[in-house]
């Protein structure tokens, strides 16, 4: 009796790995980080489905503010519509990180569509680092570890 209760259950590795008793953290709707018990049950299946469960309040506090960013930045791109992106003769610009000169650079491309925001102009991409600062641009939009 008891031999075994001075051994630590394991922590799970990633939010798929949780098990009913595990302790998570999510992003409430006013900006709290409450500390969680999994249970398994539909709450936390729904916010874990929905990107909103972290292991550490470290990771919670992290996407909070690349959330708070990407608004920020979204203001100032553009939702070509279909027709424009059909047209090679229209620029939709982007900005990307190059780490051998630790700057941030932009592309533009006539017909190439991705999974990132894109902008009418460099105009439009500088107006969002300054926004934000470039620190942050860096670190929450483009998620580089310098």
């Amino acid at each position: 009796d008891g031999f075994m209760d001075f051994l630590e259950k394991p922590k799970p590795k990633t939010i798929w790995d949780l098990e009913v008793g595990d302790k998570y953290f999510y992003i409430d709707s006013v900006g709290g980080f409450p500390n969680m018990t999994w249970n398994n049950d539909e709450y936390d299946v729904l916010r874990r489905n929905q990107g909103n469960v972290f292991l550490t309040l470290e990771e919670a506090q992290f996407e909070e503010m690349r959330r708070n960013v990407y608004a920020t930045i979204k203001q100032y791109a553009y939702e070509f519509s279909e027709e424009e992106w059909k047209k090679g003769n229209i620029k939709k610009y982007y900005p990307c990180y190059d780490y051998p000169n630790h700057c941030i650079i932009i592309f533009a491309d006539n017909c190439l569509c991705g999974s990132k925001l894109y902008f009418k102009s460099e105009e439009d991409i500088e107006k969002a680092i300054e926004a934000v600062g470039e620190e942050y641009f860096k670190k929450y939009y483009l998620c580089i570890k310098e």
